[in-house]
């Protein structure tokens, strides 16, 4: 791809950049200490973690301009072929997200997340042969595994069902 280091360079630095800025904003979170973890630690842990994966974009970038070579480029045919049906499936995307964050907020966290994961399932998949028993088995056990270990495991409060079954579960 035409000057693929670039994008990559501009992407990791626009990466730290915004978690830098999401970092500093974990300074305004409330404090609590249900466990001996406060509310702050998990923000942070990813804020960090983020900025370590974009250095290695960065890092990478730099280290791809050095053995690009300008005389090899592809047509342009081939680099915008897929390039509006990507852009769809990234705002589908977005909007997916933003319908499951509504729905956990009104329905709760497992109903949101099942949302969410099946319909992203549903988008990726488009192109291959779908496998609807690990759909299925994932629909249902990663959105009541993670409201488990949060809710459960670290006292966490995290929308309910709106059913009220299992101890909010569903």
């Amino acid at each position: 791809m035409k000057n693929k280091w670039k994008t990559d360079l501009i992407t990791g630095l626009v990466t730290i950049l915004v978690f830098v800025v999401y970092y500093t904003q974990t300074f305004s979170i409330r404090q609590t200490t249900l466990v001996k973890l406060s509310s702050t630690f998990i923000p942070r842990l990813c804020a960090v973690a983020a900025i370590g994966l974009s250095l290695v974009i960065v890092l990478t970038a730099l280290r791809d301009r050095k053995s690009a070579s300008p005389a090899k480029e592809e047509s342009p045919a081939l680099d915008e072929s897929g390039g509006a049906a990507k852009t769809i499936a990234a705002v589908v995307s977005f909007v997916l997200l933003f319908l499951s964050i509504l729905l956990i907020e009104h329905a709760g966290f497992v109903w949101g997340s099942a949302f969410y994961l099946l319909s992203f399932f549903l988008l990726c998949s488009r192109h291959i042969k779908r496998n609807w028993l690990v759909y299925a088995v994932l629909t249902v056990a990663v959105p009541v595994l993670c409201y488990v270990a949060f809710a459960q495991g670290f006292h966490l409060r995290l929308p309910a069902g709106f059913l009220g079954l299992l101890g909010g579960i569903l």
